[in-house]
């Protein structure tokens, strides 16, 4: 008997060793995923999030930490499937469940959303972001009513809450009721008086008509007076198309003149906008040389010299020129991605009119590099890239839905990419001619403007609400 019984206990002893070695492995690779994934290196917490759940399928926060892995990745699709397996796991993980249900209204599942958000507020009646995103998902159904009652309890649920009174102003807004628009616009400003809160109140002045247009004008200058950063060149944007809109414009020129004298971050932004103004106004010479006075006076810049080439495209129809302003471009700032592709567009136009050999394989190598690098800065407007054989060439082809959906304090929100659709249309549609695939070839957008492009949001932090833009 007694041989059997040793015999249990070392077998006892083993499994129990495995269970304790497996445990630390496992807290060992979330611990490096989660070191990697502050670093940035996403790649390498996703393998150690995987291998975690190797050992422990079931483990909820090794899943919720590669869903966050796969987001910062651009992965949406994987991160929403393990976003679905963190609240099936973990239920009461709150902070899971808000953000699957946002990512849920996106993915169309909008009831499911509802479902979620339901039991959350059961669960915990005083989350606000709760009846935000359970609103969001009503508003996706078209149930304006339903969802304006959820966004209105959101701001009851927590008071003063932004993407509340916000969401809010909207709906108001959207439904032609201006004045009550413009009171919710003021008690948001009263508890949150931020730049982008002031230009919301500004797009419901104006459609007020005339009446609101003087308070417009205050509202627009306090804006600019609170502005920091790139906000700053917003601010002025904004003033400038007011003013172009109203049929002042020698009142614009007055503010970017000043502008220009005193800003000093803003200020090529600024010389930017006013040669955009001077070229609406049919003043091309005075616009042509604002643009060649900025490369001389900054020409370590790599900026000036990015609009210098657009510049000679634009208005000169020199490919040549503008490919030694990029290349110069280039020099300065070797992964500056924008101006890679830019000089992918001007070499695949020079294979597109024969005037240059070996264009469009340097073209294709740049697209495929900047693909393989996957970048995750706010100007990585294209979808994953997907492979389509040109010729028997191998290239890059884009989604051309031209809308990122990015996270934020109201829940997913689309974001308008102004500049990237064009350049990757044309680029694909050019090297899809240069290659002798007409057929397949994307219909080329118009030349584009001076300035490098920028996804700007469809609220007040990015988009300018007349014709003068900011896109640098």
């Amino acid at each position: 008997m007694r041989q059997p019984t040793i015999f249990v206990l070392l077998l006892s002893l083993l499994v129990l060793a495995a269970c304790q070695d497996d445990a630390a492995k496992l807290a060992e690779h979330i611990s490096r995923g989660e070191a990697y994934s502050e670093e940035g290196k996403l790649n390498e917490a996703i393998i150690e999030f995987k291998s975690a759940l190797q050992i422990d399928p079931n483990h909820a926060d090794a899943h919720f930490q590669l869903a966050h892995a796969f987001l910062k990745h651009q992965k949406p699709r994987e991160g929403f499937w393990e976003l679905r397996e963190t609240v099936r796991l973990a239920p009461d993980n709150h902070e899971a469940v808000l953000e699957f249900s946002q990512l849920a209204v996106i993915a169309g599942e909008a009831e499911e959303a509802i479902s979620q958000m339901d039991r959350l507020i059961q669960a915990d009646p005083a989350s606000a972001q709760a009846y935000l995103v359970r609103g969001q998902a009503h508003l996706s159904l078209k149930d304006v009513e339903t969802a304006l009652a959820d966004f209105v309890a959101s701001t009851e649920a927590e008071e003063g809450y932004e993407p509340g009174l916000r969401a809010v102003a909207r709906l108001q807004a959207r439904g032609g009721a201006y004045e009550e628009a413009r009171a919710t616009y003021d008690k948001l400003i009263a508890a949150h008086p931020t730049f982008a809160n002031f230009v919301l109140l500004t797009m419901v002045l104006r459609q007020l008509g005339d009446e609101g247009k003087a308070e417009q004008e205050k509202l627009l200058f306090k804006a600019l007076d609170i502005a920091e950063g790139d906000d700053r060149s917003r601010g002025y944007a904004y003033l400038t198309s007011f003013y172009v809109g109203q049929g002042r414009s020698p009142e614009a020129h007055a503010l970017l003149e000043k502008g220009i004298e005193t800003e000093v971050e803003a200020k090529l932004d600024l010389i930017y906008l006013r040669a955009r103004l001077y070229t609406s106004e049919g003043n091309q010479e005075e616009a042509d040389r604002l643009i060649v006075a900025a490369t001389r006076a900054e020409p370590d810049n790599a900026r000036t010299h990015m609009a210098m080439a657009s510049y000679r495209v634009r208005t000169q129809d020199d490919l040549k020129s503008a490919l030694e302003a990029i290349e110069r471009a280039l020099e300065l700032e070797p992964e500056n991605q924008n101006a890679q592709l830019q000089k992918a567009e001007i070499l695949s136009e020079l294979s597109f009119r024969e005037e240059m050999e070996g264009g469009v394989d340097e073209a294709a190598a740049i697209v495929a590099k900047v693909l393989a690098e996957q970048p995750t800065h706010p100007r990585r407007c294209w979808s994953a890239p997907r492979s389509s054989s040109v010729s028997g060439i191998s290239t890059a082809r884009w989604r051309s839905s031209g809308r990122l959906w990015m996270p934020s304090p109201t829940g997913p929100r689309p974001i308008t990419c102004s500049g990237w659709p064009w350049r990757r249309r044309k680029i694909t549609a050019r090297l899809g001619w240069s290659w002798g695939a007409r057929s397949r070839s994307t219909r080329a957008t118009p030349t584009p403007s001076l300035f490098s492009p920028r996804c700007t949001s469809g609220s007040a932090n990015g988009s300018t609400p007349s014709s003068v833009r900011v896109t640098t």
